[in-house]
């Protein structure tokens, strides 16, 4: 696996911008558990956005500006680098990060394609789609906008993603209900 039980713990409250104080850990034993537990700590939502479709247009928009494209050129399955020439890429690729407002280069995906050898070593976006993704695992908070509630179904897109991404699971290698160490062999 990617991460082990701490290391996702701590995953989770740096991208919620949240701590968990040490008592309700024990008890967070499972995915529903730990969406749960966040829907009623975190503040709610007034405005019940869609985060990978707002990762998706602001990444589209940042992308088109950049490379005067039309928008309409730009699709989820648009493969990344065949449409930003070779020698720009790195300079457009962190102008798209510091216009999104994604401050923490650590967490920008990489440009690339997809290989076994950096499964767990890095973040990689191959493709619009990959990226958005990534944005709403790792920026939710900037794609909601600050200091913005959250609804359970936003929380439970990010935590997902986070499984997915950062501990290595596909989506259906587990269920809410899965407990970490037993069924989902996080340590």
């Amino acid at each position: 696996m990617g991460l082990d039980l701490v290391e996702f713990a701590m995953e989770v409250e740096e991208v919620f911008h949240f701590q968990f104080p040490d008592e309700d850990t024990l008890g967070i034993t499972t995915p529903r558990r730990l969406i749960d537990y966040l829907a009623q700590h975190l503040p709610a939502a007034n405005d019940p956005v869609c985060l990978s479709q707002r990762a998706f247009y602001r990444l589209r928009q940042a992308l088109a500006t950049r490379l005067r494209s039309p928008r309409t050129a730009f699709r989820p399955d648009t493969p990344l680098l065949p449409l930003i020439p070779a020698a720009i890429r790195h300079e457009v690729w962190n102008e798209v990060r510091t216009e999104i407002g994604a401050d923490d280069a650590r967490g920008w995906p990489r440009l690339a394609e997809p290989g076994w050898f950096d499964l767990f070593r890095s973040a990689r976006a191959g493709t619009l789609r990959e990226a958005a993704l990534l944005l709403v695992a790792r920026f939710p908070q900037v794609l909601k906008g600050g200091d913005a509630g959250w609804t359970r179904t936003q929380i439970a897109e990010v935590v997902h993603l986070l499984i997915c991404n950062r501990v290595g699971l596909r989506r259906n290698q587990y269920t809410e209900d899965s407990r970490w160490r037993e069924d989902m062999g996080i340590d």
